[in-house]
């Protein structure tokens, strides 16, 4: 996830055909993570592939210090395949948007 900095939980949905989905909150930042200006990775190794992705709920709770965060764009690459995901927000994820946004997905070739 690039474009942000806080210190609130996130957790990412992705939603995909037959509209299901696969929720993970990620609770405890790594020293770093999150920054201003910086590029986070995440590697789930058990997740099973999802098929095309449709879309992605991204949030926080809204809870500590910096809830406030601009999100650029979020990646998802099925490493077994390679199938790329985009997902672009460009805008913030705050009160005003119930501290989350539902981004569509744009596949990559």
């Amino acid at each position: 996830m690039r474009g942000k900095g806080t210190h609130a939980c996130l957790p990412p949905l992705i939603s995909h055909v037959p509209l299901l989905y696969a929720g993970t909150v990620l609770t405890k930042p790594s020293p770093g993570q999150f920054s201003r200006g910086a590029s986070d990775t995440f590697v789930y190794p058990r997740l099973p592939f999802l098929g095309d992705l449709l879309q992605l709920r991204v949030g926080t709770t809204g809870e500590g210090m910096f809830a406030t965060w601009h999100l650029r764009t979020v990646e998802v690459v099925h490493i077994a395949s390679g199938e790329r995901w985009l997902f672009n927000c460009h805008n913030w994820i705050d009160k005003k948007t119930q501290w989350g946004r539902v981004l569509p997905a744009v596949k990559q070739q």
